[in-house]
C-alpha cells in the first residue's frame, strides 16, 4: 500500500502491506472508487483458487477482508457502482474469466455475503477473455481476448458486447486494426478506445456506433513486426489530468 499524496514532490511512501485472507498470490486488482471496495483478481488462497477477494477500503491503509468469490478464475475485473437508471445503487463487477470456460461474467456484488452471477456473454473464437472497459453511457463493453489471434489465426479482434440489460448481455460484433497482433489492455475516453496491441503498439479507435469503428491513430512502440504474441505494448493509461496517454512496452519501456 503506497501513499501517493506527495508524488508531485517526488515522494512516495510504502505505508502498509496486505497479507490477509490467506492470500498467496494474485494477478492484479481493481477498485470501485464509488463504493470503496477493491477486488483482487486471480487470487490464490483457499478456497478462492483464482477467483476474487473483496476488500473494504474504508480505511485505505488497513484493508478489511469482506468476501471470497471462488466459482471461477477471474483474470481481470471492472467494478462499477451504478448511480442512475434501472440499476441505481447496484454494485456490479464485470469479470473477465480467462481459462476454464472463458467468457465475460457479470456479477452483482452489492451484497458481499451473497455475490450472484446475473449475466454472461459468449463471443466468437473464445480463447482467453482478458480485460475490458465500459462505454461512458454503460451500454457497451469492449472486451479483448488475449489468445484468439494465436489460437484461431484471426486478425486483431476486440469484441463489443451490449450490456444495457445486465441479465441479457448480447454480443454485437468485433473490430480491429486489420493486423495480426494480439490485443491487450484497453481504456475508453468518450467515443475513443485506446488499446495496447502488443507488437503493433498503441492503437486508437473512434466509435461512432458499434457498426462504425474507425482506427484514427497509432504509436508503434514495437516496430520489429506485427506478429501475434506477447512482445511489445502491454498496457495503456488515459486518466491523467493532463490528457497525456501512457503506454508501456515490455521490451522498449
Amino acid at each position: 500500500i503506497v501513499d501517493l499524496t506527495q508524488i508531485d514532490s517526488g515522494i512516495v511512501t510504502q505505508v502498509g502491506t496486505y497479507t490477509g485472507a490467506g492470500l498467496r498470490q494474485a494477478h492484479n486488482l481493481a477498485i470501485d472508487e464509488v463504493s470503496g471496495f477493491a477486488y483482487v483478481c486471480g487470487a490464490l488462497n483457499n478456497p478462492s483458487m483464482g477467483g476474487l477477494i473483496v476488500l473494504d477500503l474504508a480505511n485505505p491503509v488497513n484493508p478489511v477482508f469482506r468476501a471470497f468469490w471462488s466459482n471461477q478464475y477471474v483474470h481481470d475485473a471492472l467494478p462499477v457502482t451504478y448511480e442512475s437508471g434501472p440499476y441505481a445503487g447496484r454494485q456490479i463487477v464485470f469479470a473477465f474469466s480467462g481459462y476454464f470456460d472463458t467468457r465475460l461474467r457479470i456479477l452483482d456484488v452489492t451484497n458481499k455475503f451473497n455475490i450472484q452471477v446475473i449475466g454472461h456473454s459468449d463471443y466468437p473464437n473464445r480463447g482467453f477473455a482478458h480485460q475490458g472497459w465500459l462505454s461512458d453511457d454503460k451500454r457497451y463493453i469492449y472486451l479483448n481476448d488475449e489468445f484468439d489471434e494465436l489460437d484461431f489465426g484471426v486478425p486483431t479482434s476486440t469484441h463489443i458486447i451490449d450490456v444495457s440489460i445486465l441479465t441479457n448481455a448480447r454480443y454485437v460484433q468485433s473490430f480491429g486494426s486489420g493486423l495480426s497482433s494480439t490485443d491487450h489492455n484497453l481504456m475508453v475516453e468518450g467515443n475513443f478506445v485506446f488499446e495496447a496491441n502488443y507488437t503493433s503498439g498503441l492503437r486508437i479507435f473512434r466509435v461512432d456506433s458499434p457498426s462504425l469503428v474507425t482506427q484514427v491513430g497509432w504509436f508503434d512502440t514495437y516496430p520489429q513486426n506485427d506478429n501475434p504474441g506477447f512482445n511489445g505494448a502491454w498496457g495503456v493509461y488515459t486518466k491523467l489530468p493532463s490528457g497525456n496517454i501512457l503506454v508501456s512496452d515490455i521490451q522498449n519501456g
